[in-house]
């Protein structure tokens, strides 16, 4: 929700699409936020995230499985860690120069993320190059080389 409240106040011209997971409580709360923008929408429950993606420039993701399909589809993203143990695990692919890293949410200032959100989306060349990186290391041969690559890491 502090993300949505940040971009709210921007005046500039976006399209976002808010993504709720079935095990997120606070939907009441987004849904209230976002019924006057026409900015927002709404993807309840979806079941399919990497067709989805396809519809988007970027996407905003806190650092996990999402993140790596992003990798797979190409999508340049910028991520957040709601763990330690993810913040880790995220600095150091964010050293292979394939997304955006913010850090873990509690040491973010959100005040400037639609900033980050917006330089992102306006440069072409740094999407492409998240792009590119991302993409040569997730080459599509299955979950299992994803899996290896984060035991590697985290030793």
């Amino acid at each position: 929700t502090k993300i949505i409240m940040h971009l709210k106040k921007t005046r500039v011209r976006f399209h976002a699409g808010i993504v709720v997971g079935r095990f997120y409580s606070n939907f009441r709360e987004i849904e209230e936020l976002v019924k006057m923008d026409k900015r927002f929408s709404i993807i309840n429950n979806n079941k399919n995230l990497v067709s989805l993606m396809s519809h988007y420039k970027i996407g905003i993701f806190t650092f996990g499985i999402t993140t790596f399909e992003a990798f797979f589809v190409g999508m340049p993203s910028i991520n957040i860690s709601h763990s330690f143990e993810n913040d880790r695990y995220a600095k150091k692919i964010a050293k292979y120069d394939c997304m955006n890293y913010l850090g873990h949410y509690k040491r973010i200032d959100f005040g400037s993320l639609p900033e980050e959100i917006f330089k992102l989306m306006n440069d072409s060349k740094l999407c492409l190059k998240y792009t590119k990186n991302a993409r040569n290391m997730i080459d599509g041969k299955g979950i299992q080389r994803v899996a290896m690559k984060i035991v590697e890491l985290s030793n």
